[in-house]
């Protein structure tokens, strides 16, 4: 997204205005943003759809930015730092050393500490926020985290205040959703909540179902269920018993596809692709191809010639490990007639790269094929570069390009092979 410091209201119309057009669902203000510019840049905002988080403003109580229309409060002790008294009252000092950051929870953590939270200031914060309800980020790691760099007693009052802050807020149904800002992993933090009192059922749904209505999602945006773009992980173990199980993922599956080698998840970086906006139509766009691209493959080995027409476009051209091509019409005659048939095609995990009307995909496969007059077939790999376009609503292969990879597998004979597949 966009970022960038504010001097006036064209600037936060230019960023805000940026972010609604790269297709982002909030926008996040930090404490340098000056007050007399919040409560503009809340309805710029709101007046493009996008929800409002951040921290804590130089200057303003909580309650203030509540009132101005804040969806969401960016770290858990963002909601107490107005509190905390001030000792210097220039501004910038009062918004770098005080709130957020490492300055704030090391130099101002005795102080955090001695806060009464049972005073009726921060009791009935703690009462408009559930009936706003407006949501909570923990992120008590960073916390934890950055109290390692200061005081180690001053550190421990302060980040146990901040739990029993936390369980004010539990009690009294505030929306509370578990974020890390990268300072630990998504299961620790897991953990931390569950010291203050949230059942491991809790810890699921905030992590899953509240966390995606957080970032903008629909009510219905999580559920297993047919017609949901399905991004699901595989655990080791019970987290309902044990919520650090959750950090032993065997497998993920996203957008439909199935990724059991996480080294090679993780080097592809799918989740680089934020999940809102226009990145992620861009997203499930790219799920609905891997589909269709599974779909066509399991046409041509069935020889269901009225099923692959239908996703090969009129102009399809293929050109085969032995570099000569074939146009749709020689294609779909030489799988109806018999004279090209596959025994197996079975992809590895698809790549697919979407720019508009247009897809590329990149796989690598192990492809039987069915030479006529043999008697023994032998598994190939081969690496596969299709082009999709979109065209009436309709994505078709257009182009597809095969190289074989050398093998070393054994033939297998052909009479092993189900007749419907010889």
């Amino acid at each position: 997204g966009e970022r960038g410091q504010v001097r006036d209201s064209a600037d936060v119309r230019r960023l805000i205005d940026a972010c609604a057009k790269g297709g982002l669902r909030s926008a996040t203000f930090y404490p340098l943003l000056p007050a007399d510019l919040a409560a503009f840049a809340v309805r710029e905002a709101h007046s493009r759809g996008m929800r409002v988080t951040g921290d804590a403003l130089a200057g303003m109580s909580t309650s203030e930015l509540l009132a101005l229309g804040y969806d969401q409060i960016g770290h858990v002790g963002q909601a107490l730092m107005p509190f905390v008294q001030s000792g210097n009252p220039d501004r910038g000092d009062w918004a770098l050393e005080r709130i957020g950051g490492g300055g704030t929870f090391v130099t101002k953590g005795s102080e955090l500490a001695r806060l009464d939270l049972q005073a009726d200031s921060i009791r009935s914060l703690v009462r408009e926020l559930a009936q706003r309800r407006t949501i909570v980020e923990s992120s008590y790691c960073v916390y934890e985290l950055i109290g390692r760099r200061g005081d180690s007693t001053v550190s421990a009052a302060a980040m146990a205040k901040l739990k029993e802050f936390g369980r004010l807020l539990r009690t009294a149904g505030v929306p509370v959703v578990p974020a890390t800002d990268n300072a630990c992993t998504m299961a620790h933090e897991l953990e931390i909540l569950g010291e203050i009192g949230y059942t491991n059922a809790e810890l699921l749904r905030m992590a899953t179902r509240d966390a995606a209505r957080a970032v903008g999602g629909s009510a219905d945006s999580v559920a297993i269920a047919p017609g949901m773009v399905a991004d699901l992980i595989i655990c080791d173990g019970d987290p309902l018993t044990r919520i650090s199980d959750v950090a032993n993922v065997s497998a993920v599956l996203r957008s439909g596809v199935l990724y059991t080698d996480l080294e090679e998840l993780r080097h592809q970086r799918p989740f680089a692709i934020p999940s809102h906006g226009a990145e992620r139509k861009v997203d499930v766009e790219a799920g609905s191809i891997r589909t269709i691209e599974r779909e066509r493959l399991q046409a041509l080995i069935a020889g269901d010639t009225a099923t692959a027409g239908r996703l090969h476009a009129s102009d399809f051209q293929l050109i085969t490990p032995a570099g000569t091509t074939m146009s749709r019409q020689q294609y779909m005659s030489g799988i109806a007639s018999g004279r090209l048939r596959y025994a197996a095609w079975t992809p590895e995990s698809i790549a697919v790269r979407v720019n508009g009307s247009r897809a590329v995909l990149r796989y690598r496969s192990t492809l039987v094929m069915i030479v006529a007059g043999a008697d023994t077939v032998k598994p190939y790999g081969h690496w596969h570069t299709d082009v999709y376009e979109k065209r009436d609503g309709r994505w078709q292969a257009v182009w597809s390009q095969a190289t074989a990879i050398k093998s070393s597998t054994t033939a297998v004979p052909l009479a092993v092979i189900p007749p419907r597949q010889r």
